[in-house]
């Protein structure tokens, strides 16, 4: 075999590898989270007996919550050492992203549809 196929096959492999290879996932999040539902006089209503908790998530991770109009499905797109963001999918297909920090609650409410979510993250830690 002469070094260049080598050399072009050692490249190869190395890209293979590395490209199945998951991101190191150094931090991990404690949070919770409800689904808020626009009600006939433009206020949003908890839809939630209680907040679906998330312990221990990391970069990737997903979860859902279902109601009667469908599925609101929750996606960590990011955690940093002071931040975390979190994607929300709604059952009409349209996401929202919500970027928070460690003892934060903030709500997300869609621009153009009656649902949002209320997001309390309680910590972020190293792993």
């Amino acid at each position: 075999m002469s070094l260049k196929r080598f050399a072009t096959a050692l490249l190869f492999c190395c890209l293979l590898v590395t490209s199945s290879c998951k991101p190191y996932k150094a931090y991990e999040i404690d949070y919770k989270w409800t689904v808020l539902k626009k009600a006939p006089d433009g206020t949003y209503q908890d839809l939630t007996r209680e907040a679906a908790h998330a312990w221990g998530e990391t970069w990737g991770e997903r979860s859902g919550f279902e109601h009667p109009s469908g599925w609101i499905w929750e996606h960590v797109l990011d955690i940093k050492k002071d931040s975390a963001v979190i994607e929300f999918t709604y059952p009409d297909g349209t996401t929202d992203t919500v970027t928070i920090g460690p003892r934060e609650t903030k709500e997300q409410l869609q621009t153009n549809g009656d649902y949002g979510v209320r997001v309390t993250l309680e910590v972020i830690r190293k792993r």
